[in-house]
Protein backbone atom coordinates (compact mmCIF):
# COMPACT_ATOMS: atom_id res chain seq x y z
CA UNK A 1 0.00 0.00 0.00
CA UNK A 2 1.41 3.25 -1.15
CA UNK A 3 1.63 6.17 1.59
CA UNK A 4 -0.54 9.32 0.46
CA UNK A 5 0.78 12.50 0.70
CA UNK A 6 -1.55 15.02 2.40
CA UNK A 7 -0.19 18.23 0.34
CA UNK A 8 0.09 19.32 -2.69
CA UNK A 9 3.84 18.49 -4.41
CA UNK A 10 3.88 21.32 -6.78
CA UNK A 11 5.49 24.88 -6.31
CA UNK A 12 3.25 27.72 -5.81
CA UNK A 13 3.31 31.19 -7.78
CA UNK A 14 4.50 29.87 -11.13
CA UNK A 15 3.22 32.29 -13.58
CA UNK A 16 2.02 31.39 -17.07
CA UNK A 17 5.04 31.05 -19.68
CA UNK A 18 5.43 34.08 -22.22
CA UNK A 19 6.89 31.72 -24.74
CA UNK A 20 7.07 28.07 -25.79
CA UNK A 21 10.52 27.65 -24.45
CA UNK A 22 9.12 28.87 -20.87
CA UNK A 23 6.05 26.86 -21.06
CA UNK A 24 8.85 23.57 -21.69
CA UNK A 25 10.93 24.88 -18.83
CA UNK A 26 7.38 24.81 -17.01
CA UNK A 27 6.33 21.50 -17.71
CA UNK A 28 9.85 19.97 -16.62
CA UNK A 29 9.73 21.82 -13.21
CA UNK A 30 6.00 20.14 -12.47
CA UNK A 31 5.23 17.85 -10.10
CA UNK A 32 1.73 15.69 -9.37
CA UNK A 33 -0.33 17.49 -7.56
CA UNK A 34 -2.30 15.06 -5.05
CA UNK A 35 -5.68 16.05 -3.15
CA UNK A 36 -7.53 13.53 -1.21
CA UNK A 37 -11.24 14.02 -1.79
CA UNK A 38 -13.39 16.38 -3.57
CA UNK A 39 -14.16 20.05 -2.51
CA UNK A 40 -15.11 22.42 -5.14
CA UNK A 41 -15.37 25.69 -3.14
CA UNK A 42 -12.02 24.66 -1.19
CA UNK A 43 -10.73 28.17 -1.46
CA UNK A 44 -7.07 27.76 -0.75
CA UNK A 45 -6.72 25.30 -3.29
CA UNK A 46 -8.61 27.50 -5.30
CA UNK A 47 -6.83 30.13 -4.35
CA UNK A 48 -3.05 28.03 -5.67
CA UNK A 49 -4.86 26.41 -8.64
CA UNK A 50 -5.27 30.10 -9.97
CA UNK A 51 -1.59 30.86 -10.21
CA UNK A 52 -0.42 27.17 -11.09
CA UNK A 53 -1.52 24.55 -13.89
CA UNK A 54 -0.31 21.50 -12.28
CA UNK A 55 -1.21 18.00 -13.33
CA UNK A 56 -4.05 16.64 -10.87
CA UNK A 57 -4.98 12.88 -9.61
CA UNK A 58 -8.20 12.54 -7.91
CA UNK A 59 -7.58 9.81 -4.82
CA UNK A 60 -11.00 8.94 -3.09
CA UNK A 61 -12.06 5.94 -0.30
CA UNK A 62 -14.11 4.00 -2.44
CA UNK A 63 -14.42 3.36 -6.24
CA UNK A 64 -17.23 5.63 -8.02
CA UNK A 65 -17.82 5.74 -11.47
CA UNK A 66 -19.65 8.59 -11.47
CA UNK A 67 -17.42 10.83 -9.43
CA UNK A 68 -14.45 9.26 -11.49
CA UNK A 69 -15.81 11.01 -14.92
CA UNK A 70 -16.88 13.83 -12.93
CA UNK A 71 -13.17 14.21 -11.86
CA UNK A 72 -11.78 13.35 -15.39
CA UNK A 73 -14.14 16.20 -16.80
CA UNK A 74 -12.88 18.91 -14.64
CA UNK A 75 -9.39 17.98 -15.80
CA UNK A 76 -7.55 15.92 -13.76
CA UNK A 77 -5.38 13.88 -14.89
CA UNK A 78 -6.64 10.42 -13.71
CA UNK A 79 -8.37 8.78 -10.30
CA UNK A 80 -7.14 6.58 -8.34
CA UNK A 81 -9.25 4.79 -4.98
CA UNK A 82 -7.16 4.63 -2.30
CA UNK A 83 -8.16 0.99 -0.78
CA UNK A 84 -6.17 -0.91 -3.68
CA UNK A 85 -3.82 1.39 -4.35
CA UNK A 86 0.03 0.44 -4.98
CA UNK A 87 2.93 2.12 -5.14
CA UNK A 88 3.99 1.20 -8.75
CA UNK A 89 0.27 2.23 -10.01
CA UNK A 90 0.90 5.47 -7.87
CA UNK A 91 4.04 6.48 -9.48
CA UNK A 92 2.87 5.06 -13.38
CA UNK A 93 0.12 7.46 -12.38
CA UNK A 94 2.18 10.56 -11.56
CA UNK A 95 4.30 9.83 -14.58
CA UNK A 96 1.74 9.62 -17.12
CA UNK A 97 0.02 12.45 -15.30
CA UNK A 98 3.28 15.12 -15.79
CA UNK A 99 3.85 13.64 -19.48
CA UNK A 100 -0.15 14.53 -20.09
CA UNK A 101 0.11 17.71 -18.51
CA UNK A 102 3.10 18.71 -19.85
CA UNK A 103 1.64 18.20 -23.34
CA UNK A 104 -1.26 19.82 -22.73
CA UNK A 105 0.44 23.11 -21.47
CA UNK A 106 2.81 23.15 -24.46
CA UNK A 107 -0.18 23.42 -26.31
CA UNK A 108 -1.79 26.06 -24.66
CA UNK A 109 0.60 28.07 -24.52
CA UNK A 110 1.41 27.68 -28.49
CA UNK A 111 -2.11 28.90 -28.71
CA UNK A 112 -1.65 31.77 -26.46
CA UNK A 113 1.58 32.93 -28.79
CA UNK A 114 2.13 35.37 -31.06
CA UNK A 115 4.71 34.07 -33.31
CA UNK A 116 6.53 37.01 -34.30
CA UNK A 117 7.45 38.65 -31.22
CA UNK A 118 6.87 36.07 -28.78
CA UNK A 119 4.39 38.18 -26.68
CA UNK A 120 0.49 37.04 -25.64
CA UNK A 121 -2.01 36.86 -28.77
CA UNK A 122 -5.56 38.63 -28.70
CA UNK A 123 -6.85 35.13 -27.44
CA UNK A 124 -4.11 34.73 -24.66
CA UNK A 125 -4.41 38.03 -23.13
CA UNK A 126 -8.04 38.08 -23.00
CA UNK A 127 -7.99 34.49 -21.16
CA UNK A 128 -5.64 35.47 -19.05
CA UNK A 129 -6.52 38.85 -18.66
CA UNK A 130 -9.76 37.93 -17.46
CA UNK A 131 -7.87 35.27 -14.98
CA UNK A 132 -6.10 38.78 -13.56
CA UNK A 133 -8.97 40.53 -13.51
CA UNK A 134 -10.79 37.67 -11.25
CA UNK A 135 -7.80 37.62 -9.02
CA UNK A 136 -7.90 41.46 -8.48
CA UNK A 137 -11.64 41.33 -7.82
CA UNK A 138 -11.25 38.53 -5.15
CA UNK A 139 -8.11 40.30 -3.52
CA UNK A 140 -9.63 44.00 -3.97
CA UNK A 141 -6.57 44.56 -5.46
CA UNK A 142 -6.40 47.38 -8.70
CA UNK A 143 -4.76 46.38 -12.00
CA UNK A 144 -3.51 49.07 -15.05
CA UNK A 145 -4.49 48.89 -17.85
CA UNK A 146 -2.38 50.10 -21.27
CA UNK A 147 -3.06 50.33 -25.21
CA UNK A 148 0.09 50.93 -27.58
CA UNK A 149 -0.03 51.29 -31.30
CA UNK A 150 2.98 51.74 -33.96
CA UNK A 151 2.29 54.94 -36.37
CA UNK A 152 2.13 54.13 -39.96
CA UNK A 153 3.51 50.58 -39.88
CA UNK A 154 1.77 50.06 -43.55
CA UNK A 155 3.78 52.97 -44.57
CA UNK A 156 6.97 51.77 -43.34
CA UNK A 157 6.03 48.07 -44.94
CA UNK A 158 5.07 49.93 -48.55
CA UNK A 159 8.08 51.62 -48.45
CA UNK A 160 11.11 49.44 -46.73
CA UNK A 161 9.02 45.69 -47.03
CA UNK A 162 7.90 43.60 -44.59
CA UNK A 163 10.76 42.51 -42.62
CA UNK A 164 11.49 46.00 -41.68
CA UNK A 165 7.68 46.24 -40.28
CA UNK A 166 8.20 42.96 -38.78
CA UNK A 167 11.54 44.01 -37.02
CA UNK A 168 9.86 47.20 -35.69
CA UNK A 169 7.02 45.49 -33.94
CA UNK A 170 10.02 42.88 -32.55
CA UNK A 171 11.95 45.80 -31.34
CA UNK A 172 8.60 47.52 -29.82
CA UNK A 173 7.74 43.83 -28.26
CA UNK A 174 11.48 44.24 -26.44
CA UNK A 175 10.98 47.46 -25.45
CA UNK A 176 7.42 46.45 -23.50
CA UNK A 177 9.23 43.36 -22.16
CA UNK A 178 12.11 45.52 -20.90
CA UNK A 179 9.71 47.80 -19.40
CA UNK A 180 6.95 45.60 -17.91
CA UNK A 181 9.42 42.88 -15.84
CA UNK A 182 7.51 41.27 -13.30
CA UNK A 183 6.19 38.13 -13.75
CA UNK A 184 2.37 38.93 -13.15
CA UNK A 185 2.35 41.82 -16.19
CA UNK A 186 0.66 40.49 -19.01
CA UNK A 187 1.97 42.09 -22.30
CA UNK A 188 0.36 41.11 -25.91
CA UNK A 189 -0.01 41.88 -29.30
CA UNK A 190 -3.51 42.40 -29.93
CA UNK A 191 -3.49 43.46 -33.34
CA UNK A 192 -1.11 43.87 -36.47
CA UNK A 193 0.06 47.04 -34.93
CA UNK A 194 -1.67 46.91 -31.51
CA UNK A 195 -0.39 46.13 -28.22
CA UNK A 196 -1.84 46.19 -24.64
CA UNK A 197 -0.07 45.48 -21.08
CA UNK A 198 -2.11 44.80 -17.93
CA UNK A 199 -0.45 45.25 -14.65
Amino acid sequence: EAEVPATPLTSFGRRPARNPREAAAHSRGLRSTIHSGIRPRFAPVERWLDHTNPPIIGLTTRANDSLGLHVLGVGAEDYLVKPILHCDTLRHSIHCAIARNTWKNELYNLSFIDDLTGLYNRRGFMTLGEQQLNIAHRTRCGVNLAFADLDALKSLNDNFGHSEGDRALQNIATILKNTFQRGSDLIARIGGDEFAVLW
